[in-house]
């Protein structure tokens, strides 16, 4: 039996919401249960696919014995993600090999949605650009400018610890979004950051 000890087990589900404790229950109800690669667990309601075991030495396993000491590693197909992006001005500066910055974050947000888009995840996300400006002197209410008009709180300017004067601004680029095509958000990306600085 401990020759065909699972040391890492990793389940996937999508579509499902599990808990903390439920993880706990799922882990206690399938000791000594003997696994394969691709079978669906389906154990209090949920429903879980082994994705991939390890022996102690990493080999992979086709199949094998759940045992007290085998590590789970849970992966959700459709967790709910928030991307904070701060666009300072470096975003539109050169790295060392030329590209822009915001380029940069493209290419990253590309890899992830075509990972995404590969493994069939539904997650659901939330990109908000965010950014602080700094003025000389206290500006005037109404002087501020800014895509949607001017802004007319005084609440909205700030002061730091040194006395200079900022605006927090940000932007909700993409609000809860679920697609089966994520590599066609990058699009309504590229199109945001180039709006941004207005």
């Amino acid at each position: 039996k401990e020759e065909y000890r699972i040391a890492y087990l990793e389940l996937a589900f999508k579509d499902q919401y599990v808990s903390q404790g439920e993880f706990w229950r799922l882990r206690a109800a399938m000791k000594d249960q003997c696994l394969f690669v691709g079978k669906t667990i389906s154990t209090f309601g949920n429903m879980t696919k082994v994705e991939e075991m390890l022996t102690d030495g990493q080999l992979p396993l086709t199949c094998g014995i759940v045992s007290e000491s085998t590590r789970f590693i849970f992966r959700s197909g459709s967790s709910r993600l928030f991307w904070l992006v701060q666009m300072s001005k470096e975003m539109w500066d050169f790295t060392d090999d030329g590209d822009l910055y915001f380029k940069r974050f493209l290419q990253f947000a590309a890899e992830v949605f075509e990972r995404w888009k590969n493994k069939g995840a539904r997650h659901s996300l939330t990109m908000i650009f965010f950014s602080r400006t700094f003025f000389h002197s206290e500006p005037k209410i109404g002087s501020i400018p800014s895509k949607f008009g001017p802004i007319l709180n005084s609440n909205i300017v700030k002061q730091n610890y040194d006395g200079r004067y900022y605006v927090d601004m940000y932007k909700v680029i993409v609000n809860n979004e679920t697609r089966a095509d994520w590599p066609t958000l990058n699009l309504t990306i590229k199109k945001a950051i180039m709006d941004f600085p207005q």
